[in-house]
């Protein structure tokens, strides 16, 4: 039991080091491209398929075309595709081990899953936002999903920082605190009694992703609230900054 309890729990810990920084698929791979977006640049998506006795896996990522730097646009692409087929790689081994672990001592097994999505929140002004969610079920009660944000200045090709947004001497955190401290008031049974105290502070890496007038901030699951409330979000109008929004995020 103990064994499958720390093959759970390294699920977080293999998407932290990809947000930080392949393997082949296993099984046969079936590759398809749908538009999804359109407005500064093009946004598609590749599929990725696998189904064994170990694993079912269901993963689509983003393809971006029509970047005016190619080397960025292409740059970005091999980050995308990195990303997921890390995390596929990773689940893959674990789930190998624990089929073979609970065949050789009789235990029954139940098949891993991974399932990769994402959408298209922002996409203008060179500025695209791209939170992709990253689900894996590796045996116990539930799976486990994180949200991996991909908020890119296209210009540059570099991601976005959350002060990246406001123009300097903006005092952005008290401000982004407060209206998440009054959101969470209103439904506090939803929460972990000490929830409070880990919003006093806005860390420079918080997580979020952009929407047309919006900042969304979120919270990963645990992290302020149980399992059952799911991952927490809360949203900033930029109405809230008056005209400290950079013209980029807010035109």
């Amino acid at each position: 039991m103990k064994r499958f309890m720390l093959i759970s729990i390294t699920c977080a810990s293999v998407f932290a080091f990809i947000i930080a920084k392949d393997r082949a698929s296993i099984g046969n791979n079936i590759h398809l491209r749908t538009q999804i977006n359109k407005l500064d640049v093009f946004v598609s998506s590749e599929e990725i398929n696998v189904e064994n006795k170990y694993i079912k896996v269901n993963i689509k990522y983003p393809v971006i075309q029509e970047v005016n730097d190619k080397s960025i646009q292409n740059r970005l692409n091999e980050k995308f595709k990195k990303d997921v087929l890390y995390f596929k790689s990773e689940i893959e081994k674990q789930a190998f081990e624990a089929y073979n672990y609970s065949k050789n001592k009789g235990f029954p097994f139940m098949t891993y899953e991974v399932f990769i999505d994402f959408k298209v929140t922002f996409n203008k002004n060179n500025i695209l936002s791209i939170p992709a969610s990253y689900y894996s079920y590796t045996g116990g009660a539930h799976g486990f999903t994180i949200i991996r944000p991909y908020n890119i200045n296209l210009t540059a090709g570099k991601e976005i920082k959350l002060k990246d947004i406001f123009k300097e001497g903006t005092d952005y955190k008290t401000i982004i605190k407060n209206e998440i401290i009054r959101q969470m008031k209103e439904n506090p049974d939803e929460y972990f009694p000490e929830a409070l105290n880990k919003i006093k502070s806005i860390s420079d890496d918080q997580n979020f992703y952009l929407e047309d007038g919006n900042i969304i901030i979120y919270y990963g699951l645990y992290d302020i609230a149980p399992y059952a409330s799911g991952i927490k979000e809360f949203k900033i109008p930029f109405s809230m900054f008056n005209t400290a929004v950079k013209p980029e995020f807010n035109h």
